[in-house]
């Protein structure tokens, strides 16, 4: 085969191509550098933004840090003023005290003179402890309950025997405190406590369980005043409605030969053991019973207890509790008299 030149096969490219199909290489060539440089724009523009998210997150770990660091400053802070103001008050409350003592140092103690130095003696003019002097301290007891002292006497070894009595005009209770040269009680002795249980079996229960056992005097002094407040109440609504419904009265003995006497006060004194009365009205029996109780063991405080209780054959009805809806507001008697009269449509 013979060879062609070059020349010869440049020709026949021309000729074959044509005019529209020749290339512009200038054309091609731009084209080519076009795409070559794209992919660099790209990858400059993300190691941009990467760069810029990176400063982003450490200006905010940055700015975590500061704000930590400013509540933590903030605790500080707060804890310093607390701890200086603590230390303002106790300066001054040292003051206060070194200040009154020097001025109660400089003040005279009535019954000593200006260089006493002996503390006992001075503590003896102004404590508050309870009063060594026991008949001054019966004689406060008089505020709340009568009091008679009878006699005192040392025994033994600074032991002091009281013997006295607390009264009213319807019981005398006769009592015996032993005090020790500590003055502390070391015995409590009541020579009659049927007469507290003639009036109150729970109230002489307490006396004699507890407050003797653990000699609490004021326990059984302020116990007897309660008792002895409620009584009167009792024997003062009891002798009113005895008259106001003498004609439907059951008397008891007790009862019957109170009203015999004339003396207000002996009356009263007959009735004090009297609990109960006793009524018939329409062949209807009404039993009004009236007991005294402790209200509140830790305060010797007595209270009463009601019953109402209304028998016709072998029927049987209480009425307490139409009672205790009045009495607060009637009081005791006028509450029984205005149940009885809407019951029975009688006057009295």
């Amino acid at each position: 085969m013979q060879k062609r030149s070059i020349e010869e096969l440049d020709d026949t490219m021309d000729q074959t191509m044509g005019d529209d199909m020749m290339i512009d290489f200038d054309d091609l060539l731009a084209d080519i550098e076009g795409k070559t440089t794209a992919p660099k724009v790209n990858d400059e523009k993300s190691d941009l933004i990467s760069t810029l998210n990176k400063q982003k997150q450490d200006l905010f770990n940055t700015r975590t840090e500061k704000m930590n660091d400013i509540e933590t400053i903030r605790l500080k802070i707060k804890k310093l003023k607390e701890q200086k103001e603590r230390i303002i008050a106790e300066r001054s409350l040292d003051h206060l005290i070194e200040e009154n003592n020097e001025q109660f140092a400089k003040t005279p103690i009535p019954g000593f003179n200006s260089m006493e130095t002996n503390e006992s003696a001075a503590l003896e003019k102004i404590n508050v402890e309870p009063s060594k002097d026991w008949i001054d301290r019966l004689n406060y007891v008089k505020r709340f309950t009568s009091v008679n002292v009878v006699k005192a006497h040392i025994v033994s070894g600074g032991t002091i025997v009281y013997d006295f009595s607390l009264n009213s005009k319807y019981f005398d209770i006769p009592i015996i405190m032993t005090v020790n040269k500590d003055e502390s009680i070391e015995k409590i002795e009541i020579k009659n406590t049927k007469a507290i249980g003639s009036l109150s079996p729970e109230l002489n229960n307490l006396i004699v369980q507890s407050y003797m056992p653990e000699c609490n005097i004021s326990g059984i002094a302020y116990g007897l005043n309660s008792l002895f407040k409620i009584l009167n109440s009792r024997i003062e609504s009891f002798i009113d409605l005895v008259q106001a419904f003498k004609e439907y009265l059951i008397p008891s003995s007790i009862i019957s030969s109170a009203f015999k006497i004339l003396n207000q006060s002996r009356k009263q004194f007959i009735m004090r053991t009297v609990d109960s009365l006793e009524f018939i009205i329409n062949q209807c029996k009404i039993i009004f019973s009236w007991e005294i109780i402790v209200q509140n063991r830790h305060l010797s405080t007595c209270g009463s207890k009601f019953s109402i209780i209304l028998e016709k054959d072998d029927n049987i009805k209480d009425l307490t509790p139409i009672y205790l809806s009045t009495v607060n507001d009637l009081g005791t008697s006028e509450a029984f008299k205005v149940l009885i009269k809407r019951l029975f449509d009688i006057t009295v």
